[in-house]
């Protein structure tokens, strides 16, 4: 390895092994979904300026009761508005599957409540396909920078199945239709 060389190029081999696992699972068809997924949602339409994948790890919680920052930086930039809100629901999607928050909670589901302070200027559809690509997304960033780990095959399922739901399940906040 080079001196100057990536972290991440250590890693190169997990990636491969989650890409071709992932196509074995996910089969042609799903992995043609996700693909046009990806170009829908770089389409020039309804452009705003966006955090640029926004994420819970940049959530900022306030010592005492009040506002939460959202840390945003260069990754600000102009895009669908289904991009931002679909990032940061695949990231609650993902952590109600990995720990079901919502089975801990009274109240409103953090979802519904994403989605109800957004408003009605994003397409709910086009959303939750934003939320599985940031879903798929992860995944690939942890093989890279974390290496291989048998818990991606747990991923490559539950991805599957958000593919065949068009993300449905993130919108919904954990229920399925």
């Amino acid at each position: 390895q080079a001196p100057h060389a990536p972290a991440a190029a250590s890693h190169a081999p997990a990636v491969v092994r989650l890409r071709e696992h992932a196509a074995r699972v996910w089969g042609p068809a799903r992995l043609d979904r996700l693909r046009s997924w990806c170009a829908e949602l770089t389409e020039p339409g309804g452009t705003v300026l966006v955090h640029g994948f926004a994420s819970l790890g940049a959530l900022i919680p306030p010592l005492r009761r009040g506002p939460v920052a959202l840390l945003t930086g260069e990754d600000l930039g102009a895009a669908r508005p289904e991009l931002d809100l679909g990032w940061l629901l695949g990231d609650l999607a993902e952590l109600d599957w990995a720990v079901p928050v919502s089975a801990h909670l009274d109240g409103p589901e953090l979802p519904r409540v994403l989605l109800d302070a957004y408003g009605s200027g994003a397409d709910r559809d086009l959303t939750g396909r934003a939320a599985v690509v940031r879903i798929a997304a992860h995944t690939r960033d942890f093989a890279a920078y974390c290496g291989w780990s048998d818990e991606l095959a747990d991923y490559t399922a539950f991805i599957a199945d958000l593919i065949d739901e068009e993300g449905r399940r993130a919108v919904l906040g954990g229920a399925t239709p």
